[in-house]
């Protein structure tokens, strides 16, 4: 039978139509799949999953006004921003709130605890949140509000807020929310001790020095009949132990400096026992030693520590106080060996002390003067201003 040209069309158009149908029944079917798979993808990607650095970096986005330059979540959960200006003027901080895992905190700076948080433009302040940032290893998201007044401007109590985003993965870093900073001049922490009679005393600190005049630096004093002192010095200046017995001084210097930059963390130790004292400074793991004959007694007892100044005259001398920041002191009944100090120091200035080595005191000096050791040493400060914006070079 022969088909004319009109049934042939017809055939091919009814062709054409099921075919478009069959296609556009499949992007019916199929579309919306693709569009979630999209929008999945976009999500993953501002994330920062598939940022080659998300596992050593976080993402962030958003603060206009206040723009974050640097973020870390750590593995104790503090999640710590650095907070530009980009406003033109000065910007003075009132509070930072994050939201992570449907769980807010507030971090709003007190007199004591970042009192000045005051961010000229163009520079930078760190802050930190505690409370914040899950395990180690894990992702996190934090949707973060920073509210703020200037301070120089007509509405200078008009409060705004730069509102944006960090996310990434929690580090394995342990970081304090916050140090002891020294002022140089009335600044210091007194504490009553009880040692008991010993033939050694050992102390450990990590100190950060931020002016090199003077030349002396009170780290810590321990007072017992005679005072004994120890100066972390500068530059040109040396470390030295001091100690009085009446009035006669005895000093014993190590033969090497004290850091090598303003702004950089030194690990130090010193050592007591009946016939010497040693000191040790730990700097980019070299190690500076010195051994010095003293007329230090056989057996003695520490009554009271005075942290980065002393507080009367009769604790030595109250004008040579620390101007720069302390850390993690550490105080031992007992004399460590080369390598448990090496064991401290490879710690770093958030580990904690040695256990079975007559721990007397530790003061990690993170945002209070509390003994941490269990045995309620507890110190009274004086003038010690706690900050968030420490600097971070040369932590272990």
């Amino acid at each position: 039978m022969r088909v004319n040209q009109h049934d042939k069309d017809n055939s091919t158009a009814f062709l054409m139509t099921k075919s478009g149908q069959s296609a556009l029944e499949y992007m019916m079917t199929y579309g919306w799949a693709i569009l979630i798979i999209v929008i999945v993808a976009v999500i993953l990607y501002s994330m920062g999953i598939f940022n080659p650095a998300s596992s050593i970096s976080s993402t962030i986005t958003g603060f206009s006004a206040t723009p974050v330059s640097n973020a870390i979540c750590t593995a104790n959960g503090v999640l710590r921003i650095a907070v530009g200006d980009t406003v033109g003027h000065r910007i003075l901080i009132k509070n930072i709130s994050a939201t992570s895992n449907g769980k807010t905190e507030v971090f709003t700076p007190t007199s004591t605890v970042d009192p000045n948080p005051i961010i000229t433009s163009g520079n930078t302040y760190i802050f930190s949140i505690p409370n914040v940032c899950p395990a180690a290893g894990t992702r996190f998201s934090a949707n973060v509000n920073i509210n703020y007044t200037e301070p120089t401007t007509s509405f200078s109590t008009s409060q705004y807020t730069s509102t944006g985003t960090v996310t990434g993965t929690v580090s394995s870093t342990i970081m304090f929310p916050f140090m002891s900073f020294f002022d140089g001049v009335s600044s210091n922490i007194n504490s009553t001790v009880t040692s008991g009679t010993v033939s050694y005393i050992t102390l450990s600190a990590w100190i950060n020095i931020r002016s090199v005049d003077p030349c002396w630096k009170n780290i810590a004093t321990l007072v017992q009949s005679s005072p004994l002192n120890i100066f972390g010095e500068y530059t040109g200046c040396s470390a030295y132990v001091v100690y009085r017995a009446n009035s006669t001084l005895s000093y014993s210097p190590a033969q090497g400096s004290v850091g090598s930059g303003i702004g950089k963390f030194v690990f130090i130790v010193v050592e007591w026992n009946g016939n010497n004292k040693d000191v040790y400074i730990f700097d980019n793991s070299s190690t500076v030693y010195n051994s010095q004959n003293t007329l230090f007694p056989a057996q003695f007892s520490i009554n009271y520590i005075d942290i980065g100044g002393a507080t009367t005259s009769i604790h030595f001398d109250n004008t040579w106080g620390f101007n720069g920041t302390i850390s993690n002191v550490q105080l031992y009944s007992d004399g460590l060996s080369p390598s448990q100090m090496s064991q401290i120091h490879k710690e770093g200035i958030f580990g904690r002390p040695l256990s079975g080595v007559g721990l007397i005191g530790w003061w990690p000096l993170n945002g209070t003067a509390k003994d941490y050791s269990g045995n309620g040493n507890n110190g009274v400060a004086t003038n010690i201003v706690y900050t968030s914006n420490y600097p971070t070079t040369g932590l272990s």
